[in-house]
């Protein structure tokens, strides 16, 4: 975090804490409505962070299996792809071989005209 970000969250506490501590002391409630009060908004916070946990937590098993599925796909294209270049360098090394098998045989020929 940087230097003015830092500030601004030490700010930001700083003002919440006096904010908080200026309407205790300036509340006409009793201490124990007040404690009361606190208790309250400490179970509804509780019960909010807790919920919305639960739906960053279903979010991220989510976000989880579709990472997970893509990839199973990106695998399945790899081996796709390989075996195509598999395919495509054993179409080319049978060429390879008929043309060099060609040329033998031509080279055969060429060998039996120069003998005669």
């Amino acid at each position: 975090m940087d230097r003015c970000g830092f500030n601004f969250f030490t700010g930001l506490i700083a003002g919440a804490l006096t904010g908080a501590a200026t309407m205790l002391l300036l509340a006409p409630k009793s201490g124990a409505e007040t404690r009361a009060d606190i208790k309250n908004k400490y179970g509804e916070l509780n019960e909010k962070t807790k919920a919305e946990f639960e739906k960053m937590k279903v979010k991220v098993e989510e976000l989880s299996q579709k990472g997970k599925e893509k990839c199973v796909e990106a695998k399945e294209k790899c081996v796709e792809a390989k075996e195509k270049g598999k395919a495509k360098l054993e179409s080319i090394k049978e060429k390879g071989m008929k043309q060099a098998n060609e040329m033998g045989e031509d080279l055969k020929s060429v060998n039996k005209i120069e003998k005669k």
